[in-house]
């Protein structure tokens, strides 16, 4: 039995120290909790500075009691979190009408991330030049845990500023989550994730592409 047990502890998947750190490459994709009269919802976001974060609008649309920022890997309430100091929702948005496009909102934190937190650049231009990932605390098995997947470029729908990827993966919480690529050893800020498309073309993403809204993001 004891070597049965030690096979499959050798055979199982490590993490080395090398990947842990390729893994904190992207710990700027935060887990945005948001209370309303109707419950306690999750979403994703991502740090674009220490005290700015984003996220997608229709996550923080209507009455809201309270917005709390979580840094971990694992959602657990009980944890320390970071407090919000007010937050914007892109001016061109509208759940109604805009749906997916503009679907980013801004949170401005009370107090900096620390220097931990790896922020990366926005990415500018029209062009993908390396493996695109998409990062995200949707549920899954019960947790919210940040996730990667790793979804293939659609297209880039320049005339509503729309990064469509191909990707079945999303889950409840991953709304607001970032849209990176990576190019060597660079990493790049894309979009912000929005909702999924279901049709004949097949099952894809629609997600705001950042360049287009730098001067509202980093407005102060």
């Amino acid at each position: 039995m004891r070597v049965y047990l030690f096979l499959i502890l050798f055979l199982l998947p490590k993490i080395t120290k090398a990947q842990s750190e390729q893994w904190e490459r992207y710990n700027s994709s935060l887990l945005i909790e948001i209370t309303r009269e109707s419950g306690i919802f999750t979403c994703s976001g991502v740090a674009v500075t220490r005290s700015i974060l984003l996220t997608a609008a229709h996550c923080l649309e209507g009455e809201i009691k309270a917005i709390k920022v979580f840094i971990q890997e694992r959602y657990i309430p009980q944890n320390d979190y970071y407090k919000v100091k007010k937050f914007y929702l892109h001016p061109q948005y509208s759940s109604t009408h805009s749906l997916y496009e503009s679907d980013i909102a801004k949170i401005v934190l009370k107090s900096p991330l620390p220097s931990s937190i790896n922020i990366c650049p926005i990415f500018i231009g029209s062009h993908s030049s390396g493996r695109i990932s998409r990062m995200g605390y949707g549920k899954r098995n019960g947790d919210n845990i940040r996730t990667m997947v790793t979804p293939i470029l659609k297209r880039f729908d320049l005339e509503k500023n729309v990064l469509e990827l191909y990707d079945e993966f999303s889950q409840s919480g991953d709304s607001g989550g970032p849209i990176f690529m990576t190019s060597g050893e660079e990493i790049f800020l894309m979009g912000i994730h929005s909702t999924l498309s279901y049709g004949p073309q097949g099952t894809f993403s629609l997600n705001p592409i950042l360049e287009k809204n730098l001067t509202w993001i980093f407005k102060n």
